[in-house]
């Protein structure tokens, strides 16, 4: 019985914010988000932010249907990773396990400039489905999404000095990195609220006069949490990667 009270305040609540809805298309930029590693075994693989070598840069379109509350809909794009290992982490084959280990190359000589550095870096690239809803309120709003990321390709990159020539490195076989192609967690963001609706100029805390075109827009802080590992063997299969970043509507 307690179910179906819930269903019926949830369907009332659907009815009554969105009495005045319509489709939404957006397209949301987030050109300045940090990875960041949590799990059991994170302090093998810390990070390095020179150079702005640790940060992953989103595209995503989304089309929500919603009223002046409550919209629900999924957003689709692309996420761009990349994770510089102040270690100068590189994949080894151990016993048929890939595990991360710190270049051991007597040979190799790393100079850590901000810029232009040597590094080992890892790229990830994906292609992310996430399905959600938003609440606007006269204060702010809240967008929670259920996140899906299907890895496209992956490369790690070696840059240092060998017996002191440049030298570089790049591995792009999904086998000799062994990241899960698919990784799972929540988005949960923070932004200003709609101001107006086109068409009528609705503001909200004032009156609407005639059907709403619904603007999903402005500035959003957000937490991506992953609820998977972001590799699937060896030392990193208790890593995991979140995100905190900024999106800007375009």
């Amino acid at each position: 019985m307690k179910k179906i009270y819930l269903i019926t305040i949830i369907v009332l609540f659907s009815q009554y914010a969105n009495s005045q809805s319509e489709w939404s298309y957006r397209f949301y930029f987030s050109p300045f988000n940090v990875n960041v590693l949590t799990g059991e075994s994170s302090n093998e693989f810390r990070l390095s932010y020179k150079g702005f070598g640790s940060l992953s840069y989103h595209l995503n379109n989304g089309l929500y249907y919603g009223g002046k509350i409550f919209s629900i809909g999924s957003d689709a794009g692309f996420v761009f990773k990349t994770l510089r290992f102040k270690d100068h982490l590189i994949p080894v084959s151990e016993n048929e396990v890939i595990n991360w280990r710190e270049d051991s190359n007597p040979d190799h000589t790393y100079n850590d400039k901000f810029f232009f550095g040597d590094k080992t870096k890892l790229a990830l690239n994906y292609f992310n489905i996430s399905p959600g809803f938003i609440i606007n309120t006269n204060v702010t709003q809240i967008k929670i999404n259920f996140t899906v990321d299907i890895l496209l390709w992956s490369s790690h990159k070696t840059y240092c000095k060998e017996n002191d020539e440049s030298y570089s490195n790049i591995i792009r076989e999904k086998s000799n990195i062994q990241a899960n192609n698919l990784q799972y967690g929540l988005f949960i963001g923070l932004g200003l609220p709609d101001l107006k609706y086109k068409k009528t100029g609705y503001e909200l805390g004032g009156h609407s006069t005639s059907s709403s075109n619904f603007n999903l827009s402005g500035l959003m802080l957000y937490y991506k949490v992953t609820l998977n590992p972001l590799f699937s063997e060896g030392n990193g299969n208790s890593v995991f990667m979140n995100t905190i970043g900024v999106a800007v509507k375009i």
